[in-house]
């Protein structure tokens, strides 16, 4: 989050990939990358080494764009992974994300099972992964070289 908004510098940005947190409320890494802080009474907020300045706050939030195009406009996918580790222990959970800076618009994303049983545990003869494939329809802004690294940061 912190290195991507850094490298877009400014610029209209995505960010996809398996991120390993969970989008479930309380969820602290989750929350600051969709809110873009994490309020320092949060049981898991981070002790900076001494000396440090850093903190768990981004210039800008980003944007979900599975959660943007669902129903409600903030709801993830019930899972991005289904694996199945031993007959005691599976897992299946929302762990992969196509992040968006805010101008960014989503217009669609590709359609994922909607319950484990629709897909089985994977990978399998029809998901080659242990997740599934995210796509995104995004319209990006267009930017200018005048634009460009100019103006508020993400």
């Amino acid at each position: 989050g912190v290195r991507g908004c850094s490298f877009a510098n400014g610029c209209p940005a995505v960010l996809a990939g398996d991120f390993n947190f969970k989008p479930h409320a309380g969820e602290a890494c989750y929350q600051v990358m969709t809110t873009g802080k994490l309020e320092a009474n949060h049981p898991d907020y981070p002790t900076p080494p001494d000396n440090e300045a850093w903190r768990p706050v981004l210039k800008q939030p980003w944007v979900s764009a599975y959660a943007a195009a669902s129903e409600d406009g903030k709801t993830e996918p019930p899972f991005t992974n289904y694996v199945v580790m031993s007959e005691e222990e599976e897992f299946c959970d929302c762990i992969d994300y196509v992040f968006v800076s805010p101008e960014v618009q989503t217009v669609a994303v590709d359609a994922l099972p909607a319950t484990r049983e629709d897909c089985g545990p994977m990978p399998n003869a029809r998901q080659p992964s242990d997740h599934l494939a995210l796509g995104a329809n995004l319209m990006v802004p267009k930017v200018t070289k005048a634009s460009a690294g100019h103006g508020s940061k993400l």
